[in-house]
């Protein structure tokens, strides 16, 4: 990961690396901005679908029941779009036997240039991110 890619890159790149193709990211403020900056996903060999949430200063919870549609009552892996996570933790959540209310806390977080500094441009975007669900296409 180079230092100018968006911040929401990490997450994608970590489920893309498991065999996560089918990838939802809920957008409110600055939802244009994101979906020209991250595309329909080629660039990172998924597909990426986008779902607004015209009520995002509402938090979290809204935005997860905003993409209630698009999950279908299929399992689903929810991160944050602006949360640096590694692709070894969620290999470790799909090789489980059951998901069933599964919460994987990474407490080696991957290595990053300059962790505690976020840098916003036109082409990293790392506000208007509230949730990035994914769901595995072959189970």
């Amino acid at each position: 990961m180079n230092e100018e890619a968006p911040l929401i890159s990490y997450p994608i790149e970590a489920l893309a690396a498991v065999g996560i193709s089918d990838i939802a990211i809920v957008v409110g403020y600055l939802g244009d901005s994101v979906i020209e900056a991250l595309g329909n996903g080629d660039d990172f060999g998924v597909r990426l679908q986008y779902v607004y949430n015209s009520d995002y200063l509402g938090g979290n919870a809204i935005s997860v029941y905003k993409a209630r549609e698009w999950v279908q009552g299929e399992p689903v892996i929810l991160c944050m779009g602006d949360h640096v996570i590694d692709g070894e933790i969620v290999e470790r959540l799909l090789d489980r036997q059951s998901f069933s209310e599964t919460l994987c806390v990474d407490y080696t977080p991957a290595s990053i240039p300059q962790p505690s500094i976020a840098r916003l441009s036109e082409k990293s975007i790392a506000s208007g991110m509230k949730a990035c669900g994914a769901k595995q296409l072959s189970e």
